[in-house]
């Protein structure tokens, strides 16, 4: 077994689940969400590192960070609610809703690079 497989064999599953809960959360809520309120649809794409808007608000995770405009870095660190308020969104999932819906709720911690 190489390295890259021993690391992935070592990560926990509760703890693989519980992050691509709140990452889903980031992309759900705090992205896709807010960019269907500004713009009537939403569309998220991958990047280097982690995913993004494709129109306003202009926000990228970058690994352990969110990015507004290109310009300012905030860590996602905190609750849903406090991140909501540094990146200057609402925090909610896409007015129409969809099945397949992250169960994020404001008071929830967002995720961490620890």
């Amino acid at each position: 077994m190489d390295q890259a497989a021993a690391t992935v064999a070592a990560i926990d599953p509760e703890t693989l689940a519980a992050t691509r809960r709140r990452l889903h959360g980031i992309g759900e809520c705090l992205m896709a969400g807010p960019q269907r309120r500004a713009g009537g649809r939403f569309t998220l794409r991958v990047t280097p590192g982690g995913f993004a808007t494709t129109g306003a608000p202009a926000l990228r995770l970058d690994g352990t960070d969110l990015l507004i405009d290109e310009s300012r870095r905030v860590a996602v660190t905190g609750t849903f609610s406090e991140l909501a308020d540094a990146l200057g969104v609402e925090f909610g999932a896409p007015p129409d809703g969809y099945p397949d819906g992250s169960g994020a709720s404001p008071d929830r911690p967002a995720p961490s690079g620890d």
